[in-house]
């Protein structure tokens, strides 16, 4: 009972409010004290608990978004990490039938996100576990976008409805041309094929803005907002909305 769900709010830009939030998973070791997911996620894939942990947590996602959905506090959907492992087996689709039907959950409200690499390994499995899931109702995200090894094709073989720009384009994209042509082409390409796209690592309002004028529909980071526990999320909302980002 030491991991713990911090969601982090995700900005629609054209629309100007928050649209959805990213579930966050956070271990709070009694002996080590908070581990960051870098140094356990990897462990937990090798060992055979990340089905666990997954689960764990788009459970946790199920009924947040469904509690704020019917306050009113969210419009969109809440996305949840999904090891490249998970969706490697043939099982999977099953098993989230299984929780969803134990939680009663609206997958209309989850977005489930993985990277590219889930393809590399069995990509006829993949895609058609996610052919399934996405007929249940659950949104599908590509996350890292740009990162991995033939990323064009995956995009066209996968039916992703968002693309994540990864971050590591984003942070120095002002400083750098090469990064803001490729953030640049990417919402093009995601545009062109009829999805939305993400930018990840917002840390500042010029990069924001800078985002907004390529057109990019939704973004993430520090500088909308840190991931906060569930309780702290009225209190970010606040915020967020009383720093009136586009002044």
């Amino acid at each position: 009972n030491e991991l713990s769900i911090h969601y982090q709010p995700l900005f629609h830009s054209k629309e100007e409010r928050v649209y959805g939030f990213e579930a966050l998973v956070r271990w709070n070791s009694k002996t080590r004290g908070l581990v960051p997911p870098g140094h356990f996620i990897e462990i937990a894939e090798q060992n055979g608990l990340i089905r666990q942990v997954d689960f764990f947590v788009l459970k946790e996602a199920f009924s947040a978004a469904q509690r704020w959905y019917d306050k009113g506090i969210m419009r969109g959907r809440i996305a949840v990490n999904i090891s490249s492992v998970n969706f490697q087996q043939a099982e999977f689709v099953c098993q989230i039938k299984e929780l969803v039907a134990s939680v009663n959950g609206n997958c209309k409200l989850i977005e489930l996100e993985l990277t590219e690499t889930a393809m590399m390994i069995d990509a006829p499995t993949v895609a058609k576990n996610i052919s399934i899931l996405k007929s249940m109702g659950f949104t599908i995200a590509l996350d890292d976008f740009g990162t991995g090894f033939s990323t064009f094709n995956y995009l066209k073989q996968l039916p992703a409805q968002h693309v994540k720009i990864d971050g590591s384009f984003v942070r120095d994209m002002l400083n750098d041309p090469i990064d803001l042509a490729l953030v640049k082409a990417i919402n093009d390409i995601s545009t062109s094929l009829d999805k939305r796209s993400v930018a990840e690592y917002v840390e500042n309002k010029e990069i924001f803005l800078a985002l907004k004028e390529i057109g990019v529909d939704y973004g993430q980071g520090y500088f909308i907002a840190r991931p906060v526990p569930v309780e702290k999320i009225s209190d970010e909302l606040k915020k967020i909305s009383e720093n009136n980002l586009f002044n």
